[in-house]
């Protein structure tokens, strides 16, 4: 699944970096977007965050991007 051509891999990896410092224009110049554009993709990966198994694949890598 991608939400404006921004996987969860690369969210997870975006939380990430956020959480180190790097501020969302950084972010949103690196996926080429524009920052109101970057900042929708997060709320919505954000809301969809709900929706992953707590015990799946998916949430263990979001843990592991932080490590």
């Amino acid at each position: 699944m991608e939400i404006n051509g921004t996987t969860f891999e690369d969210y997870a990896l975006a939380s990430a970096n956020a959480a180190a410092g790097m501020t969302k224009s950084q972010i949103a110049e690196v996926f080429g977007m524009e920052l109101p554009v970057w900042e929708a993709t997060e709320q919505q990966w954000i809301g969809k965050m709900s929706e992953l198994e707590a015990g799946g694949n998916a949430m263990q890598f979001f843990g592991e991007a932080f490590m």
